[in-house]
């Protein structure tokens, strides 16, 4: 801004004091010049200080150039435009040069600092923006980690819910299956007593007959037989073929029928509860293949509950390191508002006070005489 000494009028120097007359004794020439006031310094234009500090802060000129130019500045800026000759014409000229020369070197300084500071918004909008991304991946990236934890939590219940599930099956299964396989060993006793130890005794050929009748007597023990047919076994199992008589034959033919119908009867039996054990068995398999499902499910949920948690962690690490990189830009950002704010200043002040005053004084012509009122 202006300073307010540029609405100081400008005084020229005093005149020079008049010579004494003619004839006057040195005497008297001594006595007025010791009563004669001391000569008041002459004034200086506080414009003039504007321009004198425009040519100082001009370095690019040569100094033996500024201090021509500094001892001239009275006699060409001090002389109204009206009045001036033409050398002091030329020095105003090359005044002014120096000084738009320093107006344009403060603009170029400005124009500098503010394509640095636009730079610098940018750069400082990015790594906002990157600071807004990095938060909004955090939050996704967390509630990701969240959703797959809870994902997680369900699928360990289905696995738990699963084991109990085959649990019950398998027991189920297990004492369902008692009376079946309680038959089923009892047919195979049977069958295998028919033909490893009766079809022996019935063959009548070994000597070890009362090995393969004590043998059967498990077997026996298990059958509904009447007291005769009990009390003749043990006389017509250990007789040889040729020793055996037609009651023999009819005694061994008796037996014969009653281990067939035994086996017949177990058949019958294994037959009734041969579904029910399927189904058991089923449901057993059917329990076994849904935990083998919740329990692969549940390693691929660990496996999403890992990555996640990773992802969660590395887009907590990426907002950190943007954040660091952003609150660290704000020092370099605030140099250079600082820089151009200087710069902008310093050229706006050049202009107001130093283009001003040297724009006053070019400008400044004679003052118009004061007309004189009729009659004063």
């Amino acid at each position: 801004r202006l300073r307010s000494s540029l609405s100081t009028p400008f005084r020229s120097s005093p005149s020079l004091a008049m010579a004494p007359a003619k004839g006057s004794k040195r005497g008297a020439k001594a006595t007025v010049a010791a009563a004669a006031p001391p000569a008041k310094k002459a004034k200086v234009d506080p414009t003039f200080q504007g321009v004198v500090e425009a040519i100082k802060q001009a370095f690019e000129v040569p100094e033996n150039c500024r201090k021509m130019l500094l001892a001239c500045i009275s006699k060409g800026l001090g002389t109204p435009c009206d009045e001036r000759h033409e050398s002091q014409t030329v020095m105003v000229k090359m005044i002014g040069d120096v000084v738009q020369g320093m107006l344009a070197k403060l603009q170029e300084a400005s124009e500098a600092e503010a394509a640095v500071c636009i730079e610098a918004d940018a750069r400082r909008q990015t790594l906002q923006e990157q600071v807004a991304g990095a938060t909004e991946a955090l939050a996704a990236a967390t509630q990701e980690a969240e959703a797959k934890s809870s994902h997680a939590a369900d699928v360990d219940r289905a696995v738990e819910a699963a084991q109990s599930v085959l649990q019950d099956k398998e027991e189920g299964q297990r004492s369902g299956d008692v009376p079946l396989l309680q038959v089923q060993q009892s047919k195979s006793a049977f069958e295998s007593g028919i033909s490893a130890n009766f079809e022996v005794i019935v063959d009548g050929q070994s000597e070890d007959l009362g090995q393969h009748y004590t043998a059967l007597q498990p077997l026996l023990a298990e059958l509904t037989l009447d007291e005769a047919l009990t009390n003749a076994l043990p006389s017509s199992c250990m007789k040889k073929a040729v020793e055996r008589g037609p009651f023999d034959a009819m005694v061994l033919d008796q037996l014969g029928t009653c281990l067939r119908e035994k086996v017949a009867a177990l058949e019958a039996l294994e037959a009734e509860a041969l579904p029910a054990s399927q189904a058991r068995a089923a449901a057993a398999a059917e329990a076994r293949a849904a935990l083998e499902a919740a329990s692969a499910a549940r390693a691929s949920s660990a496996e999403d509950l890992k990555a996640a948690t990773a992802a969660a962690e590395a887009a907590r690490a990426s907002l950190h390191t943007t954040t660091e990189a952003a609150e660290a830009y704000e020092e370099v950002y605030s140099k250079a508002t600082k820089n151009r704010d200087e710069k902008a200043e310093a050229l706006e002040n050049f202009k107001l006070y130093n283009v001003g005053c040297f724009e006053l004084l070019r400008d400044r012509a004679t003052p118009a005489p004061v007309a004189v009122a009729a009659g004063a």
